[in-house]
């Protein structure tokens, strides 16, 4: 992708994925119970705005904005582990490959202060990955307990 327009195109395009699961991170804060997961969703949310703000310092002025609220509006989960699930078995993976995509296609010399950036992000991208994938066992594990003990109790009380 040695082509100035395609880098800048991916670059809005990558800035307006980063914008949509800020403000999709942001509005799942309220709605989730745990406040380990209140945290980790807060925090991330931040990093994606910090990611959206570090590509526009990369774009010229006349950038467009590339806001899609298209990905943001999408079906709206109802509980904790399906909204964490989208993103962190869907979203931050496809992110991650698009900017491995990217940076495929750059000269590391010529394009070095977009390189540096893009693996910063992946870095970065990695670690939430991580955390959320533990953070979803977690709660996967939480759930799974709950539902046995509220089995139990149902037997328990159907043998009275």
């Amino acid at each position: 992708m040695t082509d100035l327009l395609d880098v800048r195109r991916a670059l809005v395009e990558l800035r307006s994925r980063e914008v949509a699961l800020f403000v999709r991170l942001g509005r799942c804060v309220p709605l989730v119970e745990e406040p380990r997961a209140k945290v980790i969703l807060a925090t991330h949310s931040r990093r994606h705005g910090e990611h959206w703000t570090a590509l526009g310092r990369l774009l010229p002025a006349d950038a467009p904005e590339g806001v899609a609220f298209a990905a943001v509006a999408s079906a709206e989960a109802t509980t904790t582990v399906a909204r964490l699930t989208g993103v962190y078995d869907t979203l931050v993976p496809e992110l991650a490959g698009s900017y491995e995509d990217l940076k495929a296609g750059l000269d590391p010399v010529s394009a070095a202060p977009i390189c540096r950036a893009v693996q910063a992000i992946l870095a970065e991208l990695a670690v939430q990955q991580a955390e959320g994938q533990k953070l979803l066992m977690e709660l996967r594990t939480k759930e799974e307990l709950t539902a046995a003990t509220s089995k139990q109790s149902e037997c328990g009380e159907s043998h009275r």
